[in-house]
């Protein structure tokens, strides 16, 4: 490849195709990928244009086949400009890709890939030359999602549309040459997929046997609520194909009932508020005081815990009745959850009250890793008898009150009780007293 010089990906088709014996024709794909469009777009909605093209796309499997049969005729023709027009064919564009197909052509020889300059391109080397395709262009293999469609699924989460006058819209795997952005209705991009020719999984397999995988793996089923088993091969990242497997894998099948659970597809009873209490008040810790190095409950966490709890089941509803908090417990030793209690505690204590409930935030930093402030929720005249405003982490955390009204409802927030008393409190006193006079407002 680094003696070609020229675009890799062409490099790879040519060399493909001297294994095969069709360099010349993956030398006039390459041409026709360098240069102009040799069919004319603005002609694909012409019915004339398009009976006349039957010919050329009749029983083909790729679109560079099409592309190949039109510029046979065209150059049968000597390029005759009204037969190319009633074709809907681009003379020059044809031209110029016979001039680049020659350059191709004599570097193959020069390079030992071809000994016949002068060979025309064989129609019965279709197949080998989709292997040269599906060996330059791997990295842009689709998949078809369903058939009612023309919408596919490529390597590293991409996916895109296969144009509609491409003539592989019936394979369910195929490989693209082309992907191109175009804007679409609400000024939204659209991914369209065009040079598209039909593959086999066995050509992968054969082309790449690295690079394809088939392991098992389970998934939870919404809709009998249970998890099913698959043998799923992937190339690469991708999909391309499923069986079903008989006994799913205990741990896998703990970890797509807790992807389940995380989605909300059936809720668990023991995955309660005091667990997700007990999520808040650690991921604040962690964020609060990273000198600490407690080993944070995010997702994959969370994900770990309950796939741990749920290791062996396969029903929505033996994970609905498991108890999960004892995985839960286990993420950390038990003298750090005592170091939680310490420094991130559930209560606080209340002068001559019942403790009061802390608040932990679901998000512990902003963007820019401040931390936010764990509330209190608590009734203003409860407070009279606050010395001092609460803290956490050794002080270095103030707690911050929501104060409320006797009927719950907002006064202001306060980061500093005895302040706010001094300063605050005087100017709401005459109004609370006038809508709350059984209170004792002090």
């Amino acid at each position: 490849m680094l003696r070609l010089p020229m675009h890799p990906r062409f490099a790879r088709m040519m060399i493909e195709g001297g294994r095969r014996g069709c360099v010349n024709e993956a030398a006039l794909c390459a041409a026709f990928l360098s240069g102009r469009d040799i069919l004319v777009r603005s002609a694909r909605d012409d019915k004339k244009v398009q009976v006349a093209q039957e010919p050329f796309r009749d029983g083909a499997g790729s679109d560079f086949e099409v592309l190949i049969r039109a510029w046979q005729f065209a150059r049968a023709r000597r390029y005759n400009i009204d037969d190319c027009r009633a074709h809907g064919i681009h003379a020059g564009a044809c031209r110029e890709a016979e001039a680049t197909f020659r350059q191709l052509l004599h570097l193959a020889k020069r390079h030992g890939m071809t000994t016949d300059e002068n060979a025309e391109p064989d129609r019965s080397k279709a197949t080998a030359l989709r292997f040269c395709i599906l060996s330059a262009f791997a990295d842009q293999i689709c998949v078809r999602r369903d058939t009612g469609t023309l919408h596919c699924t490529l390597p590293h989460g991409r996916s895109g549309t296969l144009v509609r006058e491409s003539v592989v819209q019936q394979s369910p795997l195929l490989v693209v040459a082309e992907i191109r952005q175009v804007s679409a209705r609400g000024n939204r991009a659209q991914t369209l997929l065009s040079m598209a020719s039909a593959i086999e999984l066995d050509w992968v397999r054969e082309l790449f046997p690295d690079e394809l995988t088939t392991q098992p793996e389970c998934e939870f089923d919404p809709a009998p609520k249970r998890v099913e088993a698959f043998e799923i091969t992937r190339f690469r990242d991708l999909e391309l194909g499923r069986d079903r497997a008989r006994e799913p894998d205990a741990k896998a099948a703990g970890q797509a009932l807790a992807r389940a659970c995380l989605r909300e597809w059936f809720k668990t009873k023991s995955f309660d508020h005091s667990i997700r209490l007990l999520i808040n008040r650690l991921n604040w810790l962690c964020a609060a005081r990273p000198d600490l190095e407690f080993p944070p409950l995010d997702e994959p966490a969370i994900l770990n815990c309950l796939a741990a709890a749920f290791e062996g089941m396969t029903l929505a509803k033996q994970a609905a009745a498991a108890n999960v908090k004892p995985a839960f417990r286990r993420h950390m030793p038990e003298a750090q959850w005592e170091w939680l209690d310490e420094f991130a505690p559930a209560t606080i204590d209340w002068p001559d009250e019942q403790p009061k409930r802390l608040q932990y935030p679901e998000v512990s930093a902003d963007k820019h890793g401040n931390v936010h402030p764990v509330e209190l929720h608590v009734k203003l005249h409860e407070c009279f008898r606050l010395a001092e405003h609460p803290t956490l982490c050794e002080g270095k955390h103030i707690v911050r009150f929501k104060l409320l009204n006797p009927k719950n409802k907002k006064i202001d927030f306060c980061d500093d009780w005895p302040t706010f008393k001094q300063r605050e409190y005087p100017r709401i006193r005459k109004d609370l007293l006038a809508k709350f006079p059984g209170v004792g407002w002090v």
